[in-house]
């Protein structure tokens, strides 16, 4: 994605979260699969003698009470370039004081090298650049760290990308239209991010080069995985 297009984005997803659209549509888009999902990768990086944990494009916040569910004395810092996103994860998470918020890119993470024993993102791989991301990862993570990926992504199945390109294309949008009509232009075009997507065995070949260990399960073939350790 070029600089522009990430600009646009960021924008769209300032809209969608201002209107707290964002969770609605989290559950909406994975069939109401969303707490599976998250309950399932956070508990790869939320264990004991885990001491900080990084959620990279954290939106408001909901890997929080999972990555505390699995490991309450954890430190969670919160990284997303919206800062409406932030604010609602701030009024969600106030009491608890081991949540820090940091409003910055994921190409850019401003943290010291070796900071983090391990990061998670989910839903955002598509809006980056996977090499520079790899890198700052790689940067920022312990000697013994590991970073969870996850994301909608493009099938190794012809069968199953055209199904998840006609439900991008048609349901998504009539869903966005329904809940959240305010920031829907923010959904309507998810189809098109996914055509241009390489492989995912491509990806964790990008990955492989900043990573000792890569690797990468699905998720019924429309959500993909990709667990790097270094």
């Amino acid at each position: 994605m070029t600089k522009i297009g990430r600009s646009i984005l960021a924008l769209l997803n300032d809209v969608v979260y201002r209107y707290g659209d964002y969770d609605k549509m989290a559950i909406a888009m994975t069939l109401g699969l969303d707490s599976f999902f998250r309950e399932k990768f956070t508990s790869l990086v939320s264990r004991p003698g885990r001491c900080t944990v990084l959620d990279l494009g954290s939106g408001t916040g909901r890997n929080v009470p999972f990555l505390l569910r699995h490991n309450s004395s954890i430190r969670i810092v919160l990284l997303d370039l919206s800062i409406h996103g932030l604010r609602r994860a701030k009024e969600r998470f106030q009491q608890h004081v081991q949540v820090d918020l940091v409003c910055a890119s994921a190409e850019l993470l401003p943290l010291r090298c070796s900071s983090i024993h391990a990061a998670v993102s989910s839903y955002m791989l598509r809006q980056v650049r996977t090499c520079i991301l790899a890198r700052e990862l790689r940067r920022v993570l312990r000697g013994d760290g590991v970073a969870v990926i996850v994301d909608f992504w493009r099938s190794t199945s012809a069968l199953r990308t055209i199904l998840l390109l006609t439900y991008l294309a048609v349901i998504v949008p009539l869903e966005a239209l329904m809940l959240c009509p305010t920031s829907w232009h923010a959904y309507r075009r998810l189809w098109r991010e996914l055509i241009r997507l390489p492989p995912p065995t491509q990806v964790s070949e990008l990955f492989s080069r900043y990573f000792r260990r890569v690797k990468l399960f699905t998720f019924n073939n429309f959500v993909f995985l990709w667990v790097l350790s270094r």
